[in-house]
């Protein structure tokens, strides 16, 4: 837990998604998961997402991974299964339940793979069209029946 100085308040304000989606009549759950070190097998962390069965992107930040599931997860038991399996494999101190989507100062993100294949929600795919260039990607998506609604937060860090 990080144990801030009295003298050291949080000055940075960035934006967000949380882990929670709804049809407004359900509660779904989407799998985000932060991985600070670049020096990780890839190609793993690949095999891992799509044995899930859920669209998602992974993209390098400043300090690692982020990787964003774009396909809602109807079960907070499923989806727990799927955040242990990664943690369990690329350990993190990270709860799944906010993830950044503004950029830090100075931070260029790169697009790594993505996994289209299953539905996925449109809203939180233009989040990152424009960003990795993914206006036409193939296969195309399907997109989920229902309208999702994203839950944005703002939250105050250290870091720029």
């Amino acid at each position: 837990m990080t144990d801030y100085k009295q003298e050291e308040k949080p000055k940075y304000r960035m934006m967000g998604i949380n882990n929670h989606v709804t049809d407004k009549e359900y509660w779904a759950f989407l799998l985000l998961y932060d991985i600070d070190n670049h020096d990780i097998d890839l190609n793993k962390l690949r095999e891992i997402l799509d044995s899930f069965n859920i669209s998602y992107i992974v993209y390098k930040t400043k300090v690692g991974y982020h990787v964003v599931g774009l396909t809602p997860i109807p079960t907070a038991t499923l989806w727990g299964l799927m955040f242990d399996r990664l943690q369990g494999e690329f350990p993190e101190y990270y709860n799944g339940q906010t993830i950044r989507i503004w950029r830090k100062k100075d931070e260029t993100q790169e697009f790594m793979f993505c996994n289209l294949k299953y539905p996925v929600i449109s809203n939180l795919l233009q989040k990152f069209e424009k960003r990795f260039d993914l206006t036409n990607p193939e296969p195309k998506p399907i997109f989920t029946k229902e309208k999702w609604y994203l839950i944005h937060e703002f939250y105050w860090t250290l870091k720029p």
